[in-house]
This record gives structure tokens, sequence and C-alpha cells, in this order.
């Protein structure tokens, strides 16, 4: 969570419990001739106050109690007044509080002189204030602004989910990515991020981490409206991708992928899957092996010259994968232009993707000039090639990211 979060809650938590800060007593100016007169008169010689009251006549001076919703001046209207209580007074000192308004000034009178106390910002109170040369109190005087009510606030937050299922929108069951590198107008920062801001528009925008295995799910760059007293909540998705198991058409062209279809003691079952696939040779024909031999053959003379036939090679090694148990054939893959499921279509599932090949090798089995189906195709073999190798599978959990250049957030 941001620190400017916890900054800002602490200042706003002890305004709720507290009220206005209140100021201990500091030494006093000291006006040794002083000009009585009404409360405004008097706060008129040091400084320019809406509202004032003056309290005298009592004994002693001043009074201990409150005195409510007091203020004079022409300025001083029913929000600027206050209430002051004054206690521990003894006719040489006393404290006082005021709320809701605070007090910028009080001048405490004795003799010819008075001792004035400045409080910038204005306070809600004081004590032990005592009068010109520690004399008897004849009047004490406030003087006060009105304050300035706060500006109104709302609260942005900015989370950051993996998008497990790539459909671009916080599912239940996903969980969040905290430290994940953001900016809000340009200031720098990390989720989970949470910030009590003035009401408008806020751009915030998340960044692309180092490591290149991570998608983008959602848009990149949000303009947030945040209204005073109410939430609201930026949420950025993101997926990465990487291995599933899968195995190369050099594995399945070699020792090891020999055993694996071997396994039950005939490669028969095998070739007998891949025939039900419309495989397809350099000029189109369809392939259906009948040998091990005949298979590893194929598979190591692919090429996409005609791309149906590297497309064929690729299908044949995926078919391979899943009937082994090494892939699952509900697994998500990364396939930018001839998916069918997740942000923009560009993901799909094994299953799917292979059925997605076979109908396009059964419709289209030469594809070496330039043409959609030739496109689409490459399109699918990327995809296929990708998962064999263990690049493109769509990661359960979050994977490591980290940023350069590495934000620098203020305490």
């Amino acid at each position: 969570m941001s620190k400017r979060f916890f900054q800002t809650a602490a200042v706003v938590i002890a305004l709720l419990i507290f009220g206005v800060a209140s100021a201990m007593a500091a030494n006093p100016v000291v006006y040794n001739i002083w000009k009585s007169g009404n409360a405004v008169f008097e706060c008129g010689q040091i400084g320019t106050y809406s509202c004032a009251y003056k309290i005298e006549g009592d004994d002693p001076v001043p009074a201990n109690g409150i005195y409510s919703n007091v203020g004079d001046g022409v300025d001083c209207d029913s929000d600027s007044k206050t209430n002051i209580t004054i206690s521990n007074s003894n006719g040489k000192t006393f404290d006082w509080s005021a709320s809701p308004n605070p007090i910028g000034a009080v001048i405490v009178k004795a003799g010819r002189g008075a001792n004035v106390w400045f409080y910038d910002p204005q306070s809600g109170g004081d004590t032990r204030l005592y009068a010109y040369q520690n004399k008897d109190i004849s009047h004490v005087t406030f003087c006060w602004n009105q304050e300035d009510s706060p500006p109104p606030q709302g609260v942005l937050e900015v989370i950051k989910f993996y998008d497990a299922n790539a459909n671009g929108i916080e599912d239940s069951t996903e969980s969040h990515i905290t430290g994940w590198q953001i900016k809000v107008d340009g200031v720098c920062d990390f989720t989970r991020y949470t910030a009590y801001v003035a009401p408008g528009t806020y751009e915030v925008t998340e960044d692309t981490p180092i490591e290149r295995n991570w998608i983008h799910t959602t848009p990149t760059t949000v303009d947030a409206e945040v209204a005073a007293g109410s939430t609201t909540t930026v949420k950025f998705g993101n997926v990465c991708l990487g291995a599933g198991g899968g195995k190369t058409l050099g594995f399945w062209s070699n020792r090891n992928g020999f055993d694996v279809m071997n396994d039950g003691g005939s490669v028969v079952s095998e070739l007998s899957l891949l025939t039900g696939y419309n495989l397809r040779t350099a000029n189109g024909a369809h392939f259906d092996p009948t040998t091990y031999t005949q298979f590893r053959s194929w598979l190591l003379s692919a090429s996409a010259t005609n791309m149906a036939y590297m497309l064929s090679a690729q299908l044949a090694a995926m078919v391979l994968n899943v009937e082994a148990g090494f892939v699952s054939g509900s697994a998500l893959v990364y396939a930018p232009s001839c998916g069918n499921t997740g942000v923009g279509n560009n993901f799909i599932s094994i299953a799917d993707l292979m059925a997605a090949a076979n109908v396009s090798l059964g419709a289209n089995g030469v594809t070496v000039t330039p043409s959609s189906a030739r496109t689409y195709q490459e399109c699918l073999k990327n995809a296929l090639d990708w998962a064999n190798n263990n690049k493109n599978f769509v990661q359960p959990n979050p994977c490591p990211f980290s940023f350069y250049p590495v934000c620098t957030v203020d305490e």
C-alpha cells in the first residue's frame, strides 16, 4: 500500500480524534503600551481578523466556563463563530480551548500593556497564558479567522490482478499482485496503491516489466474520475507465459521420443492416432504414417515452403504431447491473431488449437503462395511451435517481474 496513504490517513485520524491541534504556550509578543477598546478594535491593532471576542468584568478574569457561539465583527458570520472554553483561571494565568474554529491570537491585558500570543497556523488551545508583567489580568481578547474547510476528497486505489484466464476481468478466484510499478499523473508508485486525492481526473498507467513473458490483458493507461466522498478503483490485469510440458519435433524424432511412443511395446496406436489428422506432405498429399522410420523422416524434413507441411509437423508433435500426458488439452496458450478466447481472442486452448489446425489442413493442403489461408496456417503453426517449445502457456500463478528504471517513492 502506498506510503502516501498512511501519511494522509494518519493526519485524517488525528483530526478526527483530537480536532485542531493545540499549542503549548510560547513566549508572547509584549506591548508595553496597549490601547484598549472593543474586541474588533483590539484585534485590528495586531492584524486582520474576521472575528473577535473580549472577556472582561469577572473575578477572576477570564472567568472559567464555556463561551458558546461567540464572535464579533462585520465579517464574522454564523459559520465563523466558535466556542471558547476557559479553565484553570486564577486571575493571573489561564488555559483555553476553542472549536470548531481555532484562534489566531490572544491578547492578555493588564496595567498599561498587554501580552499577545500569535498562532500560525491557528490553534485549538493553549495553556498557562499570563498577563503583562505578571499582573492581574484586566481582560482577554480572542482574534481569529474562519478556517477554510479542507477541500473535499475522494479515494483513488490501483490494484493489479493476475488474470489467470486471460479474459481481462478480475474474477473472484484471481489473486492480486503487489509491488507492480505504476504512475499516477506521472508520479511513480507501486500496487497496491491507495491515496486520498482531490476530485478530478487522474491518468493512471501501469509499467511493463523487463521480463518479456508478461502480457497485458487490460489497457495500460486509464483516465480515472475521482469524485468527492467516493472511491475509484483502477484494475490492471496481466498474465505471464511459460512452460506447459511441451516436447519439440527434435524430441519426437530421437530415441527419447521413440521410447515414449513405444511405451506399450508398439508404436501402432500412436501412428494410428496421427492418421486420424489431416497431416500433409511437402506437395500437399495426405500423410498417414505406418512406421516410426517413415514418421521420423517426414518430421525431420518438414519445412515452411508449403506452410501446410510445417503446420502438420507441429500439430503431430502436439498430438503426441497430449497423448503422452505431457500437455493438457485444456491448457491455455497465447496465439495472437488466431485464438478464440481471452482478451482480443488472442488465447486458445490446446484442444481448440489442434482442432483449428486440423480443419485448416483439411481445407488447404497446399499453402505455398501468399494467401489468407497461408497467413492463418502460419499463425497456427507459430502457436503450436511456441507450445512445443514451452514458451506460450498461460501460467497458473504470477511469474517473477522487475522494472527498469526502478521507481523511487517519496517517504
